[in-house]
């Protein structure tokens, strides 16, 4: 079988061959070289995204057990490259008597194409990509995996399929990349040789969207801290749970399957994570399009505890990787100790009240969030027990040396027993101003949930004013750009400024005070701040946000109110935790005791770390900068914090393509 000219031009098309005395289930790109011709850089960029992507597509369309894309030196004179892949794939075959495993041995090629894939394998084909022209490619792993599940015909992509997309030739280049590597950001971890239907798998009851639904009801009426999952107290250790294999290289491999039928996600807790030192874990769904970051044994942990951010799946894979001297080691250390099945909130939505942010908010993309961006970034939503949620603020101090603290609501339920569950997202708001009261407004928006932090320590805490102050067992990568807040202790009527929350979980909006006057109750006239909405309201889940004075700093965080899109003119109260309860936050946040009453706000790191070309956008200049150091231990470029180069970090710059931030 010929290659197929598609495009008019046969040099970049890499070849796939069969070759039988290579491992089963490898796929291995290699021997980059150039197959005749020279392309300008101009010309060359787009191909070698798709390249790249293509390659990385195929690891995960068929879960193959190694990829390796060395990308070598591109030629002074302009840009040449090809490449040969070969060795076997087992996948999935839809046929006429349904959906079942299949090996196919490469015989003929492997052709990217313009925003998909096409792969050809003895006689039938597979092509993936987007049909949609106007797809957006920004925090695509939640929209890619939608993507890929459904289209037009509203059924699952099934072998033959071709689904094609048109757009213009540098914006289809960029799509193509982003979307396959992030269709297969999961490739990269290390796959067994055992089938998955040999893995154990443990099966949970799943949701039961009516009652919770009920329950959640009620618990709004009632002010309590938003609900997102279900948890599920086990006890569960690779010892005697979970199955076992041999890898090549005196490796082995300990996974376990978590099943939870029909759950918007899953996330897992473990009491106890010691690992050895060539120990790796990663916790991923079932298709592989989403993923936890790599955990090693140099990852901070908040009291040896960790807890996942939310997984896009009803079924998680949780995964170790370790030598075999230390496989008892590590059996030793680990112990699972809560699944917990998703039902809402964090984009996974269902229709009914409660499950969506309210029309009525806006966001924080829109004009009046225009006065603060700086202080915007400072605002995350976060997760107690994997369970819980609430909203929550960086926040600065005297010394401005960017100590990690954050401030929330003590009714929130953090304390000292479950500090180290919290696990905070940063940077979750939509991409576009919603028109405030549309439709589109009330539904999930597109905000990314990639930025998260994991472990805190509780530092204080005061139920008068309704405050906590935690401190993050590590910094948040300074690729987030997380600002912290400054704040004001003068308990004079302030100025007008802004709410910054994420109402029922959803992603961030902002809310502008009518007035701020002391609490009408005189009995909590010194310890809460009454406030009217102009414009916006707050709902459960902004339980914690930020009150911001004019002067954009931090005056008291929320407690509780009765304003919602049906009540817009009920007030809401934020507790006067800088007034009146300093002396419990003075020696975190004033910690050299100056008696400063004011500190601004230290906005985030200046110049994106994306920008690796120095133009000051994230640009063509940048993914060279990227693909010159790929594979290598660069700091500057490495933004996910894995230790090398790769391919979640040409993802993640992809996702943040444009103007900085």
């Amino acid at each position: 079988m010929g290659v197929e000219d598609w495009n008019g031009d046969r040099s970049w098309l890499p070849l796939c061959k069969a070759r039988s005395n290579r491992p089963e289930n490898t796929l291995l790109l290699a021997s980059l070289e150039p197959l005749g011709g020279s392309l300008s850089l101009r010309r060359a960029l787009p191909r070698l995204i798709r390249f790249i992507a293509a390659g990385v597509a195929v690891g995960r369309l068929f879960g193959l057990r190694s990829l390796r894309v060395p990308l070598g030196k591109a030629p002074a004179a302009g840009l040449s490259f090809g490449g040969h892949a070969y060795g076997s794939v087992r996948g999935c075959e839809v046929g006429e008597s349904g959906v079942h495993e299949a090996e196919r041995r490469w015989y003929s090629m492997l052709i990217p194409e313009c925003c998909g894939i096409r792969l050809m394998m003895e006689g039938w084909e597979h092509c993936v990509g987007h049909q949609n022209s106007n797809f957006p490619w920004i925090g695509l792993l939640r929209r890619t995996r939608a993507a890929l599940g459904t289209y037009a015909s509203g059924r699952s992509p099934s072998l033959g399929d071709q689904i094609h997309m048109s757009a213009p030739p540098t914006t289809c280049s960029l799509l193509a990349a982003t979307c396959l590597v992030a269709t297969v950001a999961g490739a990269a971890v290390t796959k067994g040789h055992l089938p998955l239907q040999a893995v154990q798998r443990i099966e949970l009851a799943g949701p039961d969207y009516d009652r919770l639904g009920r329950e959640d009801a009620a618990r709004a009426a009632a002010g309590a801290p938003a609900r997102i999952a279900v948890p599920n107290a086990v006890s569960l250790i690779p010892e005697t749970t979970g199955t076992w294999e041999h890898l090549d290289g005196d490796r082995m491999m300990w996974r376990l399957r978590v099943l939870s039928p029909g759950a918007a996600h899953i996330n897992i807790g473990f009491d106890r994570l010691a690992l050895p030192s060539s120990a790796e874990m990663r916790i991923e769904s079932l298709d592989g399009l989403d993923a936890t970051d790599t955990i090693t044994a140099s990852t901070p942990l908040a009291e040896g505890e960790y807890w996942s951010p939310v997984i896009w799946s009803d079924e998680v894979i949780v995964e170790f990787t370790v030598d075999a001297d230390q496989r008892r080691e590590l059996e030793q250390g680990v112990s699972l100790s809560s699944i917990n099945e998703g039902y809402r909130g964090l984009g996974g939505y269902r229709d009914g009240p409660f499950h969506t942010s309210g029309s009525c908010n806006v966001d924080v993309a829109c004009a009046s969030g225009d006065a603060w961006t700086c202080e915007i970034p400072s605002v995350g939503v976060y997760t107690v027990n994997g369970t819980w949620t609430c909203t929550g603020a960086m926040v600065n101090n005297t010394s401005e040396d960017g100590t990690p603290y954050f401030l929330t609501a003590e009714h929130c339920g953090v304390t000292a027993a479950n500090d180290q569950s919290v696990v905070i997202y940063w940077n979750y708001e939509n991409s576009s101003c919603r028109t405030p009261g549309s439709a589109a407004s009330g539904m999930a928006g597109d905000g990314p949930l990639s930025d998260t932090s994991t472990g805190t320590l509780l530092r204080a805490f005061d139920d008068n004013t309704d405050f906590t102050l935690l401190e993050l067992v590590s910094s948040p990568s300074e690729s987030y750009g997380v600002a912290y807040a400054g704040w004001s202790r003068s308990a004079s009527l302030p100025t007008v400024g802004a709410g910054i929350h994420h109402p029922n979980t959803a992603e961030k909006r902002i809310s502008t005070p009518a007035s701020v006057q002391h609490d009408s109750d005189p009995f909590y006239a010194d310890s809460f701040w009454e406030v009217a909405w102009a414009e916006g309201v707050t709902q459960p889940g902004s339980s914690g946000s930020p009150l911001f004075n004019g002067e954009h700093q931090i005056i008291g965080q929320l407690c509780c109110g009765n304003s919602f899109c049906s009540a817009p003119n009920e007030v809401d109260w934020y507790g006067k935790s800088f007034a009146s309860t300093w002396s419990k936050l003075s020696p975190y946040l004033d910690p050299t005791n100056t008696g400063q009453l004011t500190v601004d706000t230290l906005c985030g790191s200046g110049p994106c770390p994306w920008d690796l070309g120095g133009t000051g956008t994230v640009d063509q200049a940048a993914l060279l900068a990227l693909i010159a150091l790929w594979g290598q231990a660069s700091a500057t470029a490495d933004f996910d914090g894995s230790g090398t180069v790769d391919v979640l970090d040409l993802l993640d710059l992809l996702e943040h393509w444009g103007s900085c931030p």
